[in-house]
């Protein structure tokens, strides 16, 4: 968890909270922290596999269980991949 702390606050100091997209998760807040996964990946140039670690982690947390259903997956994998 506390990974995603750190992600969330590094969102909170980059104001990246103004405009959540959509990743397929249930809520605005696993949007929000699908979309730091994404910007710690572009950031620290993670591969696929240490993506996936994370998407895992997150989806062991109460309330983000969906972290790893294809439709979030498929959306993380498009944005990585374009290098959006």
């Amino acid at each position: 968890m506390a990974l995603f702390g750190r992600i969330i606050s590094i969102q909170l100091i980059h104001g990246v909270f103004m405009s959540i997209k959509y990743y397929g998760m249930f809520t605005d807040a696993g949007n929000a922290l699908i979309m730091g996964v994404v910007e710690t990946a572009k950031r620290a140039e993670l591969d696929w596999a240490q993506v996936m670690d994370l998407l895992y982690d997150l989806s062991t947390l109460d309330g983000f269980e969906e972290a790893t259903d294809t439709e979030v997956r498929e959306a993380v994998y498009m944005e990585l991949s374009n290098g959006q």
